[in-house]
């Protein structure tokens, strides 16, 4: 849980960074106020959210294990839990 976490909080930060290194790259500097106005923060929170939900779409579909395996849960035996795992 604590891993799909990160990837979101990433894929969300990603463009912010990427202006961010944009604004440095051709202003020398982090910028001023305009350079991070309400307009271009409402933006790069959409591209964000958009960018977060693509993650999430891809580490859910193509992560995990193969659809062929099955699913065994964690049991109780002689008193140790064995964790479950796709066999």
């Amino acid at each position: 849980m604590a891993r799909l976490l990160a990837y979101n909080l990433a894929f969300f930060l990603l463009p912010f960074v990427v202006y961010g290194v944009y604004i440095v790259l051709t202003r020398r500097s982090l910028g001023t106020s305009d350079d991070w106005s309400l307009k271009v923060f409402g933006w790069l929170l959409l591209a964000g959210a958009a960018v977060m939900l693509v993650g999430l779409f891809l580490v859910t579909t193509f992560g995990g294990a193969s659809p062929n395996l099955d699913y065994h849960p964690a049991t109780l035996r002689d008193g140790q839990i064995v964790p479950g795992g796709f066999e």
